[in-house]
């Protein structure tokens, strides 16, 4: 109540007595010097709308390649609104009006940030939080909370269920384009650090024990590595992704696609072994999955800048 207030350059203040009660004040400027218009409007016929009952679309229609992508989960059509309208320049925004929606969407889409209010009927943001986060298809994705409930014990509870951000009711568009810029840049580096210890000296597999579906994925790779006709399709299926989900994901973490994971993981285990035994470069070339040495021979050049023969 304090803020809105102070917005509107008003006061509040308190009388209270003891066993008689209490009285609390506002005050608001009124001026009165804004000018009085006659405007010539055209007649209009009036049409009752329940804002409740529209329909909107689960994304914004100019969809464009290159931006993130962010799924909005909010039951206020007008709240729905004019976020979508604050960061339609910068993102592709994706729109679902309840929870259930909101973790379907998800899934379906694997949006790059998703922004969720709380209090909603049915699944509120906070169980769509903790559903997310506990959902290896989705747990990589970061969230940000929206609440008028900004006390201590909210956050605190937000936090543990998986929040990454905290935004606070009313905000200012900045506010909220400031906290998504900086979740995007964080992502980022988190990318370029996976790229950086893919193509390091590490035992594959481990790179990121943390995380459950790379874990997986590193182990379903390396268990097939050296059947040359191995496809995506194997690894849709071991992870339980379509494509287009198998693809996003890989990419959010690690910044690479599917085929050019599981390329580089092949190439980073030709490598290791031409480094530490005696083998031969097509030897090492079909352990690996490659049925074509002087394919592989390329490929190993473009990947770490010199010929299987230098090592």
């Amino acid at each position: 109540v304090k803020k809105y207030i102070d917005q509107l350059k008003g006061s509040i203040s308190l009388r209270s007595k003891i066993n008689e009660g209490s009285v609390f004040m506002v005050r608001l400027p009124i001026s009165n010097k804004a000018k009085i218009l006659t405007l010539n409007l055209p007649h209009v016929e009036k049409h009752q709308v329940e804002l409740d009952k529209i329909h909107l679309p689960h994304i914004n229609l100019d969809y464009k390649k290159g931006l993130c992508d962010v799924l909005l989960v909010e039951d206020n059509p007008d709240v729905l609104y004019y976020i979508t309208n604050c960061l339609s320049s910068c993102y592709n925004v994706f729109m679902a009006q309840s929870g259930e929606e909101g973790f379907k969407l998800a899934k379906e889409f694997m949006p790059d940030v998703i922004i969720t209010d709380v209090m909603m009927p049915g699944m509120d943001g906070y169980q769509l939080c903790s559903k997310l986060k506990t959902d290896y298809r989705t747990d990589h994705i970061p969230i940000i909370i929206l609440t008028a409930k900004a006390d201590y014990d909210s956050r605190l509870f937000g936090i543990k269920v998986g929040a990454d951000a905290y935004l606070k009711k009313p905000f200012q568009e900045e506010e909220l384009k400031g906290i998504l810029d900086r979740i995007i840049q964080s992502r980022d580096k988190l990318i370029q650090k996976s790229k950086d210890e893919v193509q390091g000296d590490i035992i594959i597999g481990e790179a990121c024990p943390k995380l459950t579906f790379i874990s997986k994925v590193n182990k379903v790779i390396i268990e097939n590595l050296n059947i040359p006709n191995f496809s995506i399709k194997n690894l849709e299926k071991e992870t339980a992704l379509c494509n287009s989900q198998l693809n996003k994901k890989l990419k959010s973490i690690t910044g690479y696609t599917a085929v050019q994971y599981v390329n580089v993981i092949r190439l980073k285990r030709a490598k290791l072994l031409l480094e530490n035994t005696d083998k031969q470069i097509a030897e090492v070339a079909f352990e690996v999955g490659f049925s074509d040495p002087s394919y592989f021979t390329k490929a190993f050049k473009k990947e770490f800048g010199y010929v299987p023969s230098v090592v």
